[in-house]
């Protein structure tokens, strides 16, 4: 391995790691030697895993796996929270242990100037709603498992501030990979940088993680692999920059942040409330309770915002939307008596039709509102954040072409 940077080296030296072929360092691992079809780049058993407390001393895993757990299960919003909890606990407990093999790799990573949202001091993006509820929600899931840990056990805490418990999670969120039996930190494998046309991957067999060529890979040519299906604020969130040409970049619009939205539903004659009030409704909801019935079934994180991709799918939020936006005749045309047979509703059938050009006339509308609210000068006070504007920027007008 050539070219490494010191800081690097010193990571990487104590791990048990087999390079197959010859690498060296730039700006991150490239092949240097032609590197053939499916083979093993390198292995590597070395791993901080997010699904057992490995790397800490039994009386600490004990006082901590019962605690990680309940503040796991105050935040079921928060995928992999769990797993999450535990790496951190683990980059913690390694910091503190000088005798760790990976002591030196967590020594390494990075604890000033952090690309991150997360550390931005004023707001990335100007305008972005999206992104102020995404890190708000982050933060107040982080610094509540904190203060549950800290409540019932201070002793699984290892002495450690908000801050470090904080930075922690950061890392983890930067540095994880998530294969099919979990989280999981691997040092060195970690640095192999993303394309979304990648020429490797990270498998797992049994204890052993493995670097494979996906393709033919030329000499000098840098190792990719997929970060996977991410938006672009899913990317600054967890790794500090923004891909060129994202196919998976989404535009958030938050529709009651405007006061055109009373307009704009009467408008394109959207806003009923007669399921409500003249079919069956035996559960007894009210209007704010069958949305929520409806974003639980179809899994939606608000059925308040439009979700807008470039090539937008028929996807569960457009099918909850669309069920949103019934009207009474659909209803009845249907054979529909009840509100909660609305949830069986096929569409498939010519009704959907009507519910889309509906929706399609609403989301227009918005976008409207969006590019009318974009003004040039607002854009973000970091560069990530400016990025972030302008592909919103770029997308809105497209959808509106």
């Amino acid at each position: 391995l050539k070219s490494a940077p010191e800081v690097l080296q010193k990571a990487w030296s104590p791990l048990k790691l087999k390079l197959n072929f010859p690498l060296k360092y730039t700006r991150g691992l490239v092949a240097d030697t032609k590197i053939p079809k499916n083979q093993i780049i390198a292995s590597t058993e070395d791993c901080i895993p997010g699904n057992k407390l490995l790397h800490s001393d039994e009386l600490k895993a004990h006082f901590a796996k019962d605690v990680l757990e309940y503040a796991a299960t105050l935040h079921p919003e928060s995928p992999n929270m769990l797993e999450r909890l535990k790496l951190a606990f683990q980059i913690s407990s390694i910091l503190r242990n000088k005798g760790s093999r990976l002591n030196d790799y967590c020594e390494s990573l990075p604890t000033s100037n952090l690309p991150f949202p997360f550390y931005w001091n004023k707001p990335g993006c100007s305008f972005s709603v999206y992104m102020q509820n995404l890190l708000a929600r982050e933060i107040n899931a982080i610094k509540d498992c904190y203060e549950k840990i800290y409540d019932l056990e201070k002793k699984a805490l290892a002495s450690m501030s908000f801050e470090e418990f904080y930075w922690t999670h950061t890392m983890v969120f930067n540095r994880s990979l998530e294969l099919s039996e979990g989280l999981y930190i691997v040092p060195f494998m970690d640095s192999v940088s993303h394309s979304f046309e990648p020429n490797c991957e990270i498998l797992k067999e049994k204890d052993t993680f493995l670097l494979k060529s996906t393709q033919e890979i030329p000499e000098d040519q840098e190792l990719f692999r997929d970060y996977g299906k991410l938006d672009n604020y899913q990317f600054a969130m967890r790794y500090g920059f923004v891909p060129e040409n994202n196919p998976y970049d989404r535009f958030y619009a938050f529709p009651e942040s405007f006061e055109e939205w009373n307009k704009c539903i009467n408008f394109a004659k959207l806003h009923q409330k007669e399921p409500i009030t003249e079919l069956e409704n035996p559960n007894n909801y009210s209007y704010n309770s069958l949305k929520k019935e409806l974003f639980k079934k179809w899994n939606c994180s608000d059925l308040q915002r439009a979700v807008l991709p470039k090539d937008p799918p028929a996807s569960d939020l457009e099918v909850a939307y669309r069920i949103f936006f019934l009207q009474m005749d659909d209803l009845k045309e249907l054979g529909k008596t009840s509100v909660d047979q609305a949830f069986e509703v096929d569409f498939t059938r010519e009704v959907a039709v009507k519910n889309e050009r509906r929706m399609k006339t609403l989301i227009l509308k918005l976008v409207d509102f969006h590019i009318r609210c974009q003004p040039e000068e607002m854009e973000g006070q970091s560069e990530l954040g400016k990025k972030l504007e302008r592909t919103e920027r770029k997308i809105l007008f497209t959808y509106l072409e």
